[in-house]
């Protein structure tokens, strides 16, 4: 099972009193921002001309490098030091002549630069003294600027502000970001900024023509996020910017996920529009695609919800969001995260999504938070969503308040969320079909008598180590209780160093290896 993401399985569903096979299909803001159910094709007016007196970007000089601490480090590091923080690589180059610097002049224009209205601009170049020391130094600054204008931006609802330095000519890249702010405004967010971690700044090619042309140069952005009622702190997500300055002014020309796995981009606020809908404890946000069933997922979540408490620990969070969309392909692109069920296996997950923060108890819910994705195209009926959510829901109530270090068990991961997803079905007059599945498999020459192993969980034999898990709970509850059995649970998932034999002893008075013994012989 990957580390950050715990899915929901094909599974097999009929109505009661039915034959018992598997049912077909189904596998087990700023006052320049419309609102949703206004215009979506809203724009912005485009950008000024670079270099232009009312360009509102800051890569428009704020100060001279004359002001500037000689010797000053001037490559941006990450605000806050992270207890998994990546090191930060600084370019030999830049690092080695930036702490040699002195300041000189400026070279970027602003409008004070201008003679005055009717004059032309002049051609930015450097003064008799300014190095690359001096214009790489200041084209840091300018970075640090602009990430710091655009973070802080969604706060304040400026979508001028959001919009700043990026090149006027990529409409894609202007569009996409107009998008972002749009999306983050409705779904409310407490904290949002940019942090700048390598970069590569760009350089000219003449030193005496800073207004000529320039290489390319990209900087790695963490973004944080902090969902209002949802994170206790921001998240993160990894991403690329491409630099280049053109007109003595520096531009963002495009606007990538970072390559690699762990960037958790893209998000879902990254691509269309999202309708949003909120209920007591949820917030949905569906794409267009799905935009005429978010009501619907989120009055199924709230019955999950409400059903599922009494098989949760006390303190689980009040509030979750959900993001939807009815096509496989962008569901298992959200978050970057790798499908570890293959292409067409997961309908839903729960993906623990890091974040900037941790206190010293370090609990997974400090530096994690929890974000749920359904594909609604495998969810034709509510009560598939009801069944789905309430196993996805355990996940979210489950993993905040386990240990850092915790690497519990799949089968009692995925056994328990599925044990109270059936409780749900069962609520609603319907059973799944584990009881037969687990039978089938259990009466196999290759049965060896014990729980499913991590190994392979997913994989092809993934439809009988999920019955034979959720059978091993309902084996717990009917032999001990529910409540002993929910008990159980939580307290193995929050054990730093997950022991299940003690924690059956604990609360069944037995070995693990009697208790499997016993369940081995009752599932078949």
């Amino acid at each position: 099972m990957a580390d950050d993401t715990i899915n929901h399985p094909p599974s097999p569903l009929a109505e009661s009193g039915k034959a018992g096979g598997p049912e077909t299909g189904r596998d087990p803001g700023a006052t320049d921002v419309p609102r949703v159910a206004e215009d979506r094709e809203a724009t912005l007016s485009e950008p000024p001309a670079p270099g232009a007196p009312a360009d509102p970007g800051v890569a428009a000089m704020v100060e001279g490098a004359h002001a500037a601490v000689p010797g000053s480090p001037v490559v941006a590091a990450p605000k806050r030091r992270r207890w998994w923080g990546r090191t930060l690589v600084i370019g030999i180059a830049v690092a080695t002549v930036l702490a040699l610097a002195a300041g000189s002049g400026s070279y970027l224009l602003q409008g004070r630069d201008q003679q005055d209205r009717g004059a032309a601009a002049p051609t930015p170049s450097a003064s008799r003294d300014t190095s690359y020391v001096d214009v790489l130094k200041e084209t840091t600054g300018k970075l640090n600027a602009l990430a710091d204008r655009r973070g802080h931006a969604i706060i304040r609802r400026d979508r001028s502000g959001f919009l700043a330095g990026l090149d006027p000519s990529n409409k894609k890249l202007i569009n996409q970001q107009k998008t972002i702010f749009k999306n983050l405004t409705t779904l409310q967010v407490t904290k949002h900024e940019f942090e700048v971690g390598y970069t590569d700044v760009p350089r000219p090619d003449n030193l005496d023509n800073l207004g000529g042309t320039w290489d390319t140069g990209s900087a790695d952005i963490t973004e944080l996020v902090q969902l209002r009622k949802v994170d206790n702190q921001a998240t993160e997500a990894s991403y690329t910017w491409e630099l280049t300055v053109r007109g003595g002014r520096l531009l963002i020309t495009d606007i990538k996920p970072t390559e690699g796995s762990g960037s958790y981009a893209p998000t879902p606020w990254d691509g269309s529009v999202l309708t949003v809908v909120r209920s007591r404890h949820m917030i949905v946000a569906a794409t267009p695609d799905a935009a005429d069933r978010a009501r619907q997922v989120a009055d199924a979540a709230e019955a999950a919800y409400s059903h599922s408490l009494p098989y949760w620990r006390k303190g689980v969070p009040s509030e979750f969001v959900i993001f939807a969309t009815a096509k496989g392909s962008t569901f298992r692109r959200w978050y970057g995260d790798d499908d570890e069920l293959g292409e067409d296996e997961a309908i839903a997950k729960a993906i623990e999504v890091p974040s900037c923060c941790s206190n010293r108890r370090r609990l997974l819910g400090d530096v994690t938070s929890l974000r749920i994705t359904v594909d609604t195209s495998e969810h034709p009926d509510r009560i598939d969503l009801e069944w789905t959510l309430a196993h996805e829901l355990t996940h979210a109530v489950a993993e905040p308040l386990t240990p850092l270090s915790n690497d519990v068990m799949v089968w009692a991961d995925e056994g328990y969320a599925e044990f109270v997803g059936v409780k749900m079905l069962e609520s609603r007059g319907y059973v799944a079909n584990w009881a037969s599945v687990a039978r089938t498999a259990a009466r196999k020459k290759t049965f060896k008598r014990r729980l499913p192993g991590d190994d392979g969980f997913y994989g092809k034999n993934g439809d009988a180590n999920y019955a034979l898990s959720v059978r091993f709970f309902e084996f717990l509850a009917d032999r001990y209780g529910t409540g002993k059995t929910r008990d159980f649970y939580f307290y193995l998932n929050a054990m730093r160093h997950p022991d299940a034999d003690a924690a059956m002893r604990k609360y069944f008075g037995t070995s693990q290896k009697k208790l499997v013994a016993a369940w081995a012989a009752w599932v078949a």
